[in-house]
């Protein structure tokens, strides 16, 4: 049956004209050329024309196309199935099931059946004995095990792809919940508050015992240990590591002022007589501007490398204040050390 002609029948069914049936969703004689199959219609004009006319868009595909609902309604069925009697340990009903979808026609049959054979290798504990190749399919096909990015990049928009090296799985233990939430746990269950060591325990005991987990040699630690691989946005990010910026930041400021005491002990002879003559101290300072400078460089095609927008923000603000803190210091001591020069001329 075409679209045409469903839609006369629909239109008939509801006992009205063509205009009618068409409304301000469409054009009536457009529509009346698509009814007399002289015209093709649009998918958005299709879905506009049944919203008008509140026909939901999934009954009339069904009915458009009846075998392919039926079939997509049977493979739902099979891997609902599939599922329950994977929860439930039955290797016997995994197997009748695959002769079952050996036996059909399905059009993913081949993925059914590796989806089963998965189900099948983890109940009876034999996923070492499934060959590469299998496995692999497995794996990307039904189970879907993400691949990462080797290089490490911290995420810093939504809308971006989650770059890490490591998958992570998320456990609730004492070490990432609040107190009410313990609390409430150990009110609930009358037991005494939930402990971190035995939770650990409990979970590599029996989930990453599991061989289709133990294979990717997972450790257990706290989410304060694992930050880093969680994507945030920029502001939780600068939020998190306001400490260590500011601790860097200090020690950005504590070596600018050694390279600029360095040089003037070394070249106090040089400063004073170029000082003299009227030199800026853009012109006086130059190889340790030029140095900062350099470093700045380095540091923000390396964070353009890595995409990270924080590293770029972070080394920006970081040279704007090194540079800021420089040039201010240089103009006090500068002053200073020409005076305490003239003293010991004197």
């Amino acid at each position: 049956m075409t679209t045409s002609e469903l839609l006369k029948q629909y239109r008939l069914r509801a006992n009205k004209t063509p205009r009618e049936w068409a409304g301000t969703a469409i054009s009536p004689s457009f529509y009346s050329e698509v009814e007399k199959g002289l015209n093709r219609i649009t998918a958005d004009d299709l879905i506009k024309l049944l919203d008008y006319n509140g026909i939901p868009a999934a009954n009339f595909f069904a009915e458009l196309n009846p075998e392919k609902k039926l079939q997509y309604d049977r493979e739902q069925e099979l891997i609902k199935l599939m599922n329950d009697s994977y929860y439930q340990n039955s290797c016997s009903e995994l197997t009748r099931l695959e002769r079952i979808i050996t036996q059909g026609n399905l059009p993913h049959r081949q993925d059914l059946l590796l989806m089963i054979k998965g189900y099948i290798a983890l109940v009876t504990d034999a996923i070492t004995e499934l060959d590469t190749t299998t496995e692999s399919l497995i794996k990307e096909k039904i189970f879907n095990i993400a691949k990462f990015d080797e290089l490490f990049t911290w995420a810093t928009e939504t809308t971006e792809p989650l770059r890490m090296n490591r998958t992570i799985i998320l456990v609730a233990t004492p070490a990432n919940m609040t107190f009410f939430e313990t609390d409430n746990l150990s009110a609930q269950s009358g037991s005494a508050k939930i402990d971190t060591e035995q939770m650990s325990q409990k979970t590599k005991e029996q989930i990453f015992t599991n061989s289709w987990i133990t294979s990717y040699k997972p450790v257990f630690i706290s989410i304060s240990e694992y930050i880093k691989g969680a994507q945030k946005d920029l502001t939780y990010t600068l939020y998190l590591f306001d400490g260590i910026d500011a601790l860097l930041l200090v020690l950005s400021m504590t070596l600018v002022y050694a390279i600029i005491r360095i040089y003037q002990v070394s070249q106090q002879n040089f400063f004073n007589v170029k000082k003299f003559l009227g030199y800026s101290l853009s012109n006086i300072y130059r190889k340790t501007l030029l140095f900062l400078t350099f470093s700045f460089i380095l540091e923000l095609l390396t964070t353009i490398l890595l995409r990270s927008r924080v590293g770029i923000l972070v080394v920006s603000i970081k040279f704007i204040l090194q540079l800021l803190f420089g040039l201010l210091y240089l103009r006090k001591s500068s002053v200073k050390q020409l005076l305490f020069s003239q003293k010991e001329d004197q």
